[in-house]
């Protein structure tokens, strides 16, 4: 999948990276078009993938994240959080995500984890999900 992304991208097709991305970062790439990801956010994810897309194939960095934000890796500092954290992934994200994410919830003292049913934008393809188990884990500590 990412060797067609490049593909487009080296063919100037914003529109078709655009497309790859929804599906490779939005659907999951082990699920097809399920109806798991609602259209309102298939289209957001659209037209940001194709402004990163337009972005790298003017040459113009392609990353959402701009370099200088870009920090070396925290994972050794991981167990150093000391206050209540909550990890989630989605089970169609990509295997190397996922393994990231549990690697977190194994580092970062009581920390929960929580595997949604979606991709990756886990707030998004299920709101009410995600928010109910926030809600459920932050209720725990008002008074």
């Amino acid at each position: 999948m990412f060797e067609r992304y490049d593909d487009f991208i080296g063919k100037g097709d914003a529109h078709s990276a655009a497309m790859m991305n929804v599906m490779i970062w939005g659907r999951g790439t082990q699920s097809h078009n399920d109806g798991r990801l609602s259209r309102v956010v298939a289209d957001k994810l659209f037209d940001w993938y194709r402004m990163i897309a337009q972005r790298e194939i003017a040459g113009n960095e392609g990353s959402a994240i701009p370099a200088e934000d870009l920090k070396p890796a925290a994972a050794g500092r991981l167990s150093d959080i000391s206050v209540p954290s909550m990890v989630a992934y989605g089970r169609y994200d990509e295997t190397s995500t996922n393994e990231a994410m549990k690697y977190a919830a194994q580092r970062i003292p009581g920390a929960k984890l929580k595997e949604f049913d979606i991709a990756h934008m886990i707030n998004l393809e299920s709101p009410s999900e995600f928010n109910n188990w926030l809600e459920a884990y932050l209720d725990q500590f008002l008074l």
